[in-house]
């Protein structure tokens, strides 16, 4: 199976804020990269559970904070756990021996093709290199997992979601995004004396830096 789609709701981000538990499906994300250079047959992997609004937010925090690794897919709470069904269901169906379940295991395979389309394949396998020999074409680069580190990984990302693990929030400081959101409902439940605080800190920081505050102006009328 190849699966060519990865879907974000947005109505639920919106309810998306740092702290707030329970998180909503589509903000509990999990960032799966490849290592850069590597020589082994397979590229190592890395995973890196966090939250954001955004794919993009998330996959740009993950390069800048291991440069060695690349992205390779971003992936919501809802699409681990389908992606885990699938595996479950394929396991559940197969009509081999006791011996052929032994060395065959469910695994993911996942690589990028032409046009960088993203192609998702759930097959069996003697190994994380045998999926990925077998499904991902050369020279492109891939990935394999298995149904019990998925399985793992989805544990993990039920618990960011409630909140019983931690995980790195991924604002999104872009105009619309969940950091403007947050300060825009944080300035109306304020109090009025941190109202004026902010207010006069803010008075002078464009009476001590004005060429910054035009700076800012300028750039938010080209947009």
């Amino acid at each position: 199976m190849t699966d060519l789609t990865n879907a974000v709701r947005d109505d639920e981000t919106l309810l998306c804020e740092e702290g707030h538990y329970p998180y909503p499906d589509a903000c509990v994300k999990v960032v799966m990269a490849l290592e850069l250079g590597g020589h082994a047959d397979i590229a190592r992997l890395a995973t890196l559970i966090l939250v954001s609004t955004k794919d993009d937010v998330a996959e740009s925090l993950f390069n800048n904070r291991y440069p060695g690794f690349c992205a390779h897919t971003v992936s919501s709470l809802d699409d681990v756990r389908w992606q885990v069904k699938q595996l479950r269901e394929l396991d559940a169906k197969r009509r081999d021996g006791w011996l052929m379940r032994k060395l065959r295991r469910p695994y993911m395979v996942t690589f990028r093709w032409t046009m960088d389309v993203l192609h998702r394949r759930f097959v069996l396998a003697v190994s994380a290199t045998d999926a990925h020999d077998r499904e991902v074409p050369r020279p492109y680069a891939g990935m394999a997992m298995s149904l019990s580190d998925l399985e793992t990984l989805l544990a993990r990302m039920e618990r960011v979601k409630t909140g019983e693990e931690s995980a790195e929030y991924a604002w999104d400081f872009r105009k619309g995004g969940d950091f403007d959101r947050h300060a825009k409902r944080r300035w109306t439940t304020m109090p009025p004396e941190e109202k004026a605080w902010y207010t006069d800190a803010i008075k002078a920081f464009k009476e001590t830096y004005p060429d910054e505050v035009r700076s800012s102006h300028e750039e938010d009328h080209h947009d």
